[in-house]
């Protein structure tokens, strides 16, 4: 029988709908085999399944307590017809949906381009964006924003974008947006962590920058980001003050569900930012190195059992070492008297991911029947434009389904036929991935960068908005 204690209603539909396509090509084949004479044995089903009591309820008035077929064309023909309409209305249920849109256009009049994308669930099931708007150029330093767009889903539009952080001229640079929400009931809010540097800093000027200059701030929103409390600096309290170089996520943290449920985990450059009380209070947990193999750009994700994988980008000098992504499998645990323990082993690559020098995104999309985990990047080592969505059933060990965002993709406009193609048109980079619900839809909503122009190293940066829903991820072929 379905479990449904920790499977999204979607999915107990959708696995609903499987075996109502199941019972009905099987029962047509029977009644061609046997021209609708008695078949006494059992309807058969998928393994370790059984028919939902809904459709059981809905199947009684028509089959006998043996669970065969009645033998006259009375009872058959009643029976066919009913089963062909469920079929045809579990497939109609599970179309394909799949939009784009540029969110974030840059070169709008007010910022030459906008990189490093994240987008959130907010606790009332609108869908919240941030990014980073470069005022004058697509560079990494210089007068840096942090911006806003929300999609309402009381009124299915999306708001005007706004300035979030450093709204004055020169107010310095303001980068790597990361979110996480807390559900909880009773607490629910949307933190944004950040860090802040002096806008004279260059990558090369000054050569050697004192420890701590990279700040690292939080504020939070407590109605779906409509309005932001005052920014907190939590350098010195995460361990940032003594850094030559730090910096937190981009992209997003998660809240636990598993083990110590409704703790909060935001990934950061060498550790791991902690809450066991909501936000109220955080703290830092290192993750250890491989020598002298260090890793950025963070991921992390709750596997099955409770523990947590982080994903992560390796630094530029290291990432000859393997060319792809760096994991790392550990715990942290909270005792009876309030104490966190962290325990990570070192990372090490995972050449099922190759990276181009990247950042990427990963996200926990439901537990239950399926344990899904998504991950987004480009799926190659020498371009930013191979976007491939990719899905693992295994805690991560292995991705076996997979999807181009841009390539032999009918229902996004532009679509490439090869992944050469997008990524010649610069259709890739940073990601951002978040579960929602869309026009009554539950699907995967994601924020992806576009270089407008890969032969001008000066270009335009803007973002895509997509949502998919599963039935897309899967193109027709069963999981």
């Amino acid at each position: 029988m379905i479990s449904v204690s920790r499977l999204d209603g979607q999915a107990v539909v959708r696995e609903w709908n499987q075996q109502i396509r199941l019972i009905a090509v099987r029962f047509v084949a029977l009644c061609l085999r046997r021209r609708a004479k008695l078949v006494r044995a059992p309807l058969p089903l998928s393994t370790g399944h059984l028919i939902p009591p809904s459709c059981i309820m809905l199947l009684l008035p028509q089959i006998p307590a043996s669970f065969g077929l009645l033998r006259s064309r009375r009872g058959v023909f009643p029976l066919l017809t009913l089963i062909l309409a469920l079929a045809a209305a579990s497939s109609a249920s599970a179309a394909q949906v799949y939009n784009r849109t540029k969110l974030y256009d840059g070169g709008d009049g007010s910022y030459h381009s906008y990189r490093i994308p994240v987008i959130v669930r907010a606790p009332n099931g609108d869908i919240v964006t941030f990014a980073e708007g470069r005022k004058t150029s697509n560079d990494d330093w210089g007068d840096i924003d942090i911006v806003i767009k929300r999609y309402i889903v009381a009124t299915n539009t999306w708001t005007a974008r706004t300035v979030l952080i450093g709204t004055a001229a020169n107010s310095g640079t303001w980068t790597n947006p990361t979110a996480v929400v807390d559900y909880t009931a009773g607490y629910q809010k949307i933190f944004l962590f950040f860090n802040m540097h002096d806008q004279s800093y260059t990558l090369t000027s000054p050569a050697t920058k004192p420890a701590g200059y990279r700040k690292t701030y939080m504020m939070y929103s407590t109605d779906n980001g409509a309005s932001w409390s005052a920014k907190t600096d939590l350098t010195a309290t995460l361990g940032g003050s003594t850094l030559s170089w730090d910096a937190v996520g981009p992209g997003n943290g998660i809240q636990r569900t598993v083990t110590h449920a409704g703790h909060l985990v935001v990934p950061a450059t060498g550790r791991n930012f902690y809450s066991k009380d909501h936000g109220a209070t955080w703290s830092a947990h290192r993750v250890p190195t491989t020598g002298s193999i260090t890793t950025g750009e963070s991921t992390i994700v709750e596997c099955i059992d409770g523990t947590l994988l982080r994903n992560d980008r390796p630094t530029q000098g290291n990432w000859e070492n393997g060319k792809c992504r760096w994991i790392s499998n550990g715990s942290i645990t909270v005792d009876a008297n309030g104490v966190i323990t962290s325990s990570f082993p070192a990372p090490a690559p995972q050449s099922s991911l190759p990276d181009p020098k990247c950042e990427g995104s990963i996200l926990r999309y439901n537990m239950g029947t399926m344990d899904r985990i998504y991950f987004l990047n480009s799926y190659a080592t020498d371009t930013r434009g191979h976007m491939l969505f990719r899905v693992s059933y295994d805690d991560g060990a292995t991705w076996t389904r997979s999807r181009w965002l841009y390539v032999n993709n009918p229902y996004g406009s532009p679509n490439y036929t090869t992944a050469t193609a997008a990524a010649a048109a610069g259709k890739g980079g940073y990601t951002s991935l978040a579960k929602a619900t869309v026009n009554s839809q539950t699907g995967c909503a994601a924020l992806t960068e576009i270089n407008e122009n890969v032969n001008d190293d000066a270009s335009n940066r803007s973002l895509d908005y997509h949502f998919f829903n599963l039935e897309w991820i899967l193109n027709g072929v069963p999981e």
